[in-house]
């Protein structure tokens, strides 16, 4: 049987460094993924899409805080750029 990390990891694959080792799933993960399940138990298109996108931006919150933490600080024109990113928009 798989444990919620090996879901978490099937899960968010395309959000993970395959080369890598995934990184331990934090609390945030647990709940988003347990929100795609109770989703796609419901058979609810709507919901589903909602609980794999709040997935994806833990993944993504958990990748940005391990990346940052092992970085130097980042220059203003850095953020800016990244934020860019997070809003859709080239910066």
């Amino acid at each position: 049987m798989p444990t919620s990390d090996h879901l978490v990891a099937l899960l968010c694959g395309s959000f993970l460094h395959p080369a890598k080792e995934a990184p331990v799933p934090i609390q945030n993960h647990k709940q988003a993924l347990m929100g795609v399940a109770r989703a796609v138990k419901q058979r609810d298109p709507q919901l589903e899409q909602e609980a794999r996108r709040e997935l994806a931006a833990a993944v993504l919150a958990n990748h940005i805080e391990k990346v940052l933490a092992d970085a130097p600080e980042l220059s203003p024109q850095q953020v800016r750029t990244l934020s860019g990113l997070l809003r859709g928009r080239s910066a």
